[in-house]
């Protein structure tokens, strides 16, 4: 991609140019109006072949012109917007033609905001969110109905924290943050002392540090340290159903898919990717650029630009590899079987070879006696 700065124009030529991509076809000052699929878009749509399994399409589509790989050689009629990433091109195209729809700039009257809080004066606070003591809210941030900030809490500019979003006491979130609905930023991490039998509450006054630039899924929850702090670095996207437990540090450009799990300071490297319902146990080390398949555990340290599967966890081929055998053990077992029985067969003739006419000197010996 060339140019974060949006395209004067939106023209093909000048949305290709924008995209440093190839045009090939005729009518570079057609005007895009949108985003469609290949089965749906219309004829001032652009869409996109992200996948190879859905080529056939093309023959049909209406689109005005098809995002495609840089190598895509196959001939067809369609105008080819030709990039690097084709996904990563539908993506900066669909934020151009549909940016997030925000309410409008102001504070709603049944907004309860301390008289100590300091608020910038374009910001939006929906119908019934909550702006404790000590808060800052940066500019052109929105926080829709039923968010709760909690004081002495400092939310950056240009950040959405969408319905019911619960941000407890001194939590830091930085610019260009996005929240998503039911997310708890900030709450107790999960810490006792056994007294006996009952357990003892350890207060956790740490904080919660949320950096530039990072999404956070709908109910997902973030834990406050308990003593230093829980960091999530520039960048981070975390699915929703995420939980990510006291003092747990996450480098910058990590994304965490849905119902996974990271527990109380453990550390995971810059770039890491973790698939859905995949864990980290408590004081493990994962480094940089590691990919952690779905329902995957990083019991101990993982080394950088490693790829785990399974649990136990395994490198990803061995992982593979077991999968094979597994579905074939059924067929291994009848196998083996059948083996066993051969070699007992084979025994038992080699015995009879070995020791002739034992059989039958056992049934003389029965009739003399």
């Amino acid at each position: 991609m060339s140019s974060q700065k949006p395209p004067e124009s939106l023209t093909l030529s000048a949305l290709a140019e924008w995209l440093n991509a190839e045009l090939t076809g005729e009518g570079p000052d057609l005007l895009i109006t949108g985003m469609g699929t290949l089965d749906c878009a219309n004829s001032t749509d652009i869409s996109f072949l992200s996948n190879m399994k859905y080529r056939h399409l093309l023959a049909k589509t209406k689109a005005c012109a098809v995002l495609v790989p840089i190598d895509f050689e196959e001939k067809t009629s369609c105008r080819l917007i030709k990039v690097r990433d084709a996904y990563l091109a539908v993506a900066r195209l669909t934020a151009l033609f549909y940016p997030p729809v925000l309410p409008s700039k102001g504070i709603h009257p049944s907004a309860i905001i301390s008289d100590d809080a300091m608020i910038a004066d374009d910001v939006c606070i929906n119908a019934f969110a909550v702006v404790e003591c000590g808060a800052r809210i940066g500019a052109n941030t929105t926080l829709f109905p039923g968010v709760y900030v909690g004081r002495d809490t400092t939310i950056g500019n240009n950040c959405i924290l969408y319905p019911n979003v619960t941000v407890y006491h001194g939590v830091t979130i930085g610019d260009n943050v996005i929240v998503h609905g039911g997310a708890v930023l900030g709450s107790d991490g999960f810490g006792y002392a056994k007294d006996g039998t009952r357990y003892f509450k350890v207060p956790q006054i740490g904080s919660l540090v949320i950096s530039d630039d990072v999404e956070i899924g709908a109910n997902t929850t973030i834990d406050r340290g308990s003593l230093g702090a829980t960091v999530v670095a520039r960048g981070v996207k975390l699915d929703n159903l995420v939980h990510l437990a006291h003092n747990v540090k996450v480098g910058d450009d990590v994304a965490i898919a849905a119902q996974s799990g990271i527990a109380g300071s453990s550390a995971i490297g810059h770039r890491t990717i973790m698939g859905g319902q995949s864990g980290i146990s408590g004081h493990v080390k994962v480094g940089d650029d590691v990919i952690m398949t779905a329902r995957s555990a990083a019991l101990k340290d993982i080394p950088d630009g490693s790829m785990i599967s399974g649990f136990p966890p395994m490198p990803h081929r061995e992982w593979k590899r077991n999968q094979v055998a597994l579905r074939n053990i059924e067929k291994l077992e009848n196998t083996v079987k059948n083996l066993s029985e051969i070699v007992n067969r084979l025994e038992k003739r080699i015995e009879e070879i070995d020791h002739p006419g034992k059989e039958n000197s056992g049934d003389c010996e029965n009739r003399n006696n």
